[in-house]
Formats: structure tokens, sequence, C-alpha cells
């Protein structure tokens, strides 16, 4: 059921945040654990860019204070797709 076997030209704008670090995924994580980490976002991305499909990857270690850079991507990404 992931959505990486889902990724169509035409898919709809996504977004995706972590605030998890960047590391790979533990040998000895739990099943399932790995479409909630950022490892999965990069993965869509690399999937739905070369389609034009919109997806913006946001992560915590990308801004020097996420607190404020990360929520006004996504309400900037929001207002951009749904309109005010």
């Amino acid at each position: 059921a992931s959505p990486l076997t889902h990724v169509r030209p035409g898919a709809p704008p996504v977004v995706l945040a972590y605030s998890e670090p960047r590391a790979p995924i533990p040998a000895d994580a739990a099943p399932g654990w790995g479409i909630h980490h950022p490892e999965f976002g990069v993965a869509l991305k690399e999937r739905l860019d070369p389609l034009g499909d919109e997806c913006v990857l946001l992560h915590d270690d990308d801004y020097p204070d996420p607190e404020d850079a990360v929520p006004g991507e996504i309400v900037a990404f929001l207002v951009r797709h749904l309109g005010r």
C-alpha cells in the first residue's frame, strides 16, 4: 500500500515535512517504520520530480530555525494549492 507504487503523471501535489533526524533506517526498525522516515520522503520525491509532479520535501535540518520556517513553508504550500 506504499504511495511509491502509485506514482503516476498528474499526481496531486505533495508536501512532506520531517523533524526526525536524517539517518539511515536502522536494521532493527519495526516493520512499517520506514514509511514515516525521512528516507521515504526522499524516495517519493525522486519518483515524482521526473514526472513534473510537485513534491515539496521539508526537513528541520534544512533550516536554522525550523519552528518558524517549516510551518511557514507548509502554509505557503496549502495557500498555493487550496487558496485563502
